[in-house]
């Protein structure tokens, strides 16, 4: 919302430095954009070959396989990562 009235008064002649001010929103904050989508469209390929591969493997064993194989990778990202490419495996049902 605040980038867009940036841009509104920034197409209406108003300076980026002013229109920030009084957007109140730092110049480096309307500049910065996030570089993690890259790294997360690599890892999200690499999961879905183990999950190819391993069909019954969940988010916490694909994490031991990457740790194997030398990578340095939070397990609360693969998570995230595991869960927005749908690779979570549908629960098991009880026996009857």
């Amino acid at each position: 919302m605040r980038r867009e009235s940036v841009e509104f008064l920034s197409e209406q002649g108003v300076s980026q430095r002013r229109s920030c001010q009084l957007v109140r929103i730092s110049q480096c904050g309307l500049r910065y954009t996030s570089r993690r989508k890259v790294t997360d469209i690599k890892l999200g390929d690499e999961l879905k070959m183990i999950a190819r591969q391993y069909l019954r493997f969940g988010y916490r064993r694909a994490h031991a396989l990457l740790q194997r194989d030398g990578q340095q990778i939070n397990h609360k990202r693969v998570y995230q990562v595991w869960k927005l490419m749908g690779l979570t495996l549908p629960h098991r049902r009880p026996r009857k």
